[in-house]
């Protein structure tokens, strides 16, 4: 590429700290030659990443809107003199960041033809260099912008216009963190970026940086928010890092709004940008009075969560998880509630957000699991003990040894952890987080039952699935809000992917006959919702037990249900039944074993309460022997027989369970819906019919 450079020329341009590029004078504008100083410049480490950076042209190096061509941007830029002209543009370097770079261009024959010779420095090490760059010497003082931006609101005022100007709170997301990956220097051309940016995108506008990731703005409204979310678009693009983004707070004014509101504006805009900081849809949103209401609820949080824990005002209640097969309480879930003077009742909706924001959410949770513990040991002396889920935040990972916690307040009150159940939010998971994965992997080992809640909510809940390692599915309760039948057509897909992944699956907010009437007929394991309860106090489930008839699980009633909810009911004509080693009692059957029994004509069968005796079902068949047998295997066992004049093939297999407290499986097809595979076994039984012919009814 460079061999017609010659040596001398080669070293002293090597030896620039600038970067330095060679084009051809043509239509291809070739990149005959690059120095060292371009390569650091475009984040290269070799000729090759350069190679695969450009192409080796000049319109592989632009990354600008408009033409990528040096010769129309040198005849739409500033000359400095007859033959030099100065432009800038964009460039994506080798790892994927934008850059702002700004060059001198001028004619030259430095490789025996001609060419264009390029000097190209960062704009962001010259402006560090020189202070701010002149097309950025709006960026003022703080004192500056709040006098004169007051001197604008009189003048609209006077005019009649006030709102025409409208001030803007700029914020730079997780600013701590792209220091640490790129370091102090880097993150300080950074904000020189984003004040170029601002500064090009809104050109009327005075600005001022007030702290380390915040700028502040007061520009004309007319088209605003388009114009910020270009703002946000490039700065976004430069960065290039999903989690570090600019979000932008507006405040707007009525005509007849005084002068004394501007003081607070800017922290009205400040509070807007703050609700969408976690909001990855959300570039900018508009200030109104219950931003201000939640931002004192948010300070009141902060501020009192301490006397409250002392005080124990926050309170630990249990929602109970209904299973679908038993009809019993196999599990509690345990939600925070905080009782407040001042505000009444405070939901985790509006204080766990807070407390994960000020990384205070790992004292609430360790008060959760000692209150969950307490109430656990006090079970075990009165009576059933079920499961207790226990919901966790995704920064306790970083904060908290969370198997060392669990480990030591199970030991302490020796509790068995199979009881203490882990619930871990889908928005938490979004990143592949090495040490989020290994913490995981270790309550499992330890046999701490992990449950990733709110699944679906997110736009990568799949993904997760296969990143991370769960023992149980819980579906946002969301998925109720909007129950229609394009929700019901990915409730069934998502439980025939649970049970086909042998991972248990739970329905959260569960509140109508239809929603649960349906849950259960697709195969849906557990239900957890107002449909059965509300949350109650550990104290008021006892008597709400009572009153309402909830039995709950014993633990071999937990083992061998376990096993029968990962059976899918959404692919063939099944049905499960709980024997007691002498009778079956129909626990779920799918449309497709009701559709068999339709075609039967066994009416009794659908019968819910309808139970089995093994003595006197299908007579002359040895029905006891069968399902004796069938009992003691793991095995699919076939019984053939005829009704109706019609032959059909009946297979049960053991799920789990002792001989008097098993699950089965069944399946029921007539004969012919198998097709030929039984078409030796059909003549068989036509010939062995016609000796002794037999019907069943």
């Amino acid at each position: 590429m460079d061999g017609k450079v010659n040596d001398l020329h080669r070293q002293l341009y090597d030896e620039l700290p600038v970067g330095v590029i060679l084009v051809s004078h043509d239509e291809e504008e070739r990149i005959l030659y690059h120095n060292k100083a371009m390569l650091e410049e475009l984040q290269c480490a070799s000729d090759e990443d350069f190679h695969r950076c450009t192409s080796d042209c000049f319109a592989g190096l632009y990354h600008d809107e408009g033409s990528a061509s040096v010769q129309d941007l040198v005849y739409s830029s500033a000359h400095l003199n007859n033959d030099q002209v100065f432009c800038s543009f964009v460039t994506r370097t080798a790892l994927g960041h934008l850059r702002r770079l700004e060059c001198v261009t001028r004619k030259g024959d430095e490789v025996g033809r001609d060419c264009w010779l390029i000097v190209i420095v960062n704009a962001s090490d010259r402006n560090e260099q020189l202070g701010l760059s002149q097309k950025i010497t709006k960026v003022q003082s703080a004192d500056i912008f709040f006098t004169k931006a007051l001197e604008i609101a009189k003048e609209d005022k006077a005019k009649g216009e006030f709102g025409v100007h409208v001030p803007i709170y700029f914020n730079l997301t997780n600013f701590k963190r792209y220091n640490e990956l790129f370091g102090y220097e880097k993150g300080n051309r950074l904000l020189d970026e984003i004040a170029y940016i601002i500064i090009e995108e809104l050109p009327e506008a005075y600005v001022t940086h007030m702290a380390a990731d915040n700028f502040l703005a007061l520009a004309k409204k007319d088209d605003l928010t388009a114009r910020l979310e270009q703002v946000c678009h490039r700065v976004n693009n430069f960065i290039h890092e999903n989690d570090i983004t600019l979000k932008v707070g507006i405040r707007y004014f009525h005509k007849d709004a005084s002068l004394n509101e501007l003081k607070a504006s800017f922290d009205d805009a400040g509070i807007a940008c703050a609700t969408i900081k976690h909001d990855p849809r959300q570039m900018w949103a508009v200030y109104n009075e219950e931003m201000k209401k939640q931002a004192l609820l948010r300070r009141y949080v902060i501020t009192h969560f301490e006397e409250a824990l002392r005080n124990h005002q926050i309170d630990v209640y249990y929602q109970p998880v209904m299973r679908t097969l038993s009809h019993k309480v196999c599990g509690l879930e345990a939600l925070a509630r905080w009782q407040d003077d001042t505000y009444g009742l405070i939901m985790p909706d509006d204080f766990v957000p807070i407390l994960e924001d000020v990384h205070l959410i790992d004292r609430l949770d360790r008060y959760i699991v000692k209150a969950v513990i307490e109430d656990l040991q006090k079970q075990m002396k009165e009576g059933p003990i079920v499961p207790v889920s226990i919901n966790f935040s995704h920064y306790d990972f970083d904060i908290l040894d969370m198997v060392h916690l669990l480990d030591e307040y199970a030991s302490q009150y020796h509790i068995p952890r199979d009881y203490l159940r882990v619930e871990i939010s889908e928005k938490g998971l979004g990143k592949d987080n090495r040490q989020t994965r290994e913490t995981i992997e270790q309550l499992r080992a330890k046999s701490y039952h992990v449950s990733i809640d709110n699944f679906g909510k997110g736009f990568a809940s799949l993904e997760l699935l296969k990143r991370y390692k769960f023992d149980e599915i819980k579906l946002d309760m969301e998925f109720m809000s909007r129950f229609d039948e394009e929700t019901k057509n990915i409730l069934s897909s998502l439980v025939s992917l649970a049970k086909k992944m042998k991972i248990h699956i739970v329905a959260e907010g569960v509140e109508t006959q239809p929603q649960h009437d349906f849950l259960v007929n697709i195969g849906c394991e557990k239900i957890q919702g107002y449909y059965y309860c509300e949350p109650l106090r550990f104290d008021d489930l006892k008597a709400y037990g009572q009153a309402h008839h909830l039995e709950y699980e014993t633990a071999l009633d937990a083992q061998i249900y376990d096993q029968a909810g990962l059976i899918s009911m959404t692919e063939m004509a099944t049905a499960i039944y709980y024997s007691d080693g002498q009778k079956a009692y129909l626990l779920a059957m799918n449309d497709f074993y009701r559709a068999a029994l339709d075609v039967a004509q066994w009416d009794q069968l659908k019968d819910p309460h309808y139970v089995i005796d093994y003595q006197h079902f299908l007579p002359g068949h040895g029905f006891p022997d069968f399902i004796r047998e069938a009992g003691l295997s793991s095995e699919m066992m076939d019984l053939t027989f005829l009704k109706n004049n019609v032959f059909y093939l009946l297979q049960v297999k053991r799920i789990a369970g002792p001989l008097d407290h098993q699950i089965f499986m069944t399946h029921l097809y007539g004969i012919e819906d198998r097709g030929d595979v039984f078409s030796a076994h059909h003549e068989l039984m036509n010939y062995m019919m016609s000796k002794s012919p037999m019907s069943f009814s």
